[in-house]
């Protein structure tokens, strides 16, 4: 398994200034669409979170009213790298200033996936959590300290070791588990995502 066979996942927040129907703001909000198109039209682009009606400005982490989520997918990190330092995109960030608090933690993490997967909210939330609290890894890093794609052997210790660790999180679960239970629910989905990666790399 190369680095063919991953892609790289990213997440970058930012705490706007003003809300969104601020008119101080107007200028990034009617820029998003442009901005997100240029990135599906890039070489390399896999996937970018947003609603089932295209709006990428309704997810929210860290509840926070304010805050504004992006993440994506891309074939590499030379591939994100290129969209990153393209026009549309600096055109936007250069102005960064005008529209967002001064981040006093890190504010984007990356991690690889394997190709085909799709990261979740709160996968990301815990890889940029585990960033700010132990600094850049294999497990989660930034541009200023990549890390390679993980070896066939290492990542199916790694998942392993992720699966061992959701079982013993079911068994101990508290009882009684209702049907509703959305956290229960979310950890059965992780069991299986986590155990169709490792028949992937069995197979």
């Amino acid at each position: 398994m190369n680095q063919q066979m991953f892609n790289l996942a990213q997440l970058n927040i930012a705490k706007m200034k003003f809300s969104l129907e601020d008119p101080r703001v107007a200028d990034f909000v009617n820029a998003l669409d442009r901005v997100n198109a240029s990135a599906e039209a890039s070489t390399g682009f896999v996937w970018r979170l947003q609603t089932e009606e295209g709006d990428v400005t309704a997810v929210q982490i860290h509840d926070g009213d304010l805050l504004l989520v992006n993440m994506s997918v891309w074939e590499s990190i030379d591939h994100l790298k290129a969209f990153v330092s393209s026009r549309e995109h600096l055109e936007i960030m250069g102005r960064r200033g005008e529209w967002f608090d001064p981040a006093d933690l890190p504010y984007l993490v990356l991690w690889w996936i394997p190709a085909g997967q799709i990261p979740t909210v709160d996968e990301a939330q815990g890889k940029l959590d585990r960033l700010r609290e132990h600094g850049p890894s294999e497990h989660a890093f930034n541009f200023s300290a990549p890390y390679p794609p993980p070896s066939p052997v290492k990542l199916e210790r790694q998942l392993q070791t992720e699966l061992g660790d959701i079982q013993e999180r079911i068994r101990n679960y508290p009882q009684p588990i209702t049907a509703c239970d959305e956290q229960f629910n979310w950890l059965l989905d992780e069991r299986e995502r986590v155990s169709t990666e490792l028949a992937r790399i069995d197979g």
